[in-house]
């Protein structure tokens, strides 16, 4: 169970971290980072 734990904390981290990462950017702006094909670009 503890690895579910932490599995559960890390994902809760990178979540908080992506939304005060991005909770400034308007629809246009997520647009392109959330339907870009390339995986070197992308972010999330």
């Amino acid at each position: 169970m503890k690895v579910i734990e932490k599995y559960k904390q890390k994902k809760e981290r990178r979540e908080i971290f992506l939304y005060e990462k991005y909770k400034n950017y308007t629809i246009e702006q997520l647009t392109p980072i959330l339907y870009d094909n390339d995986p070197l670009k992308r972010n999330a």
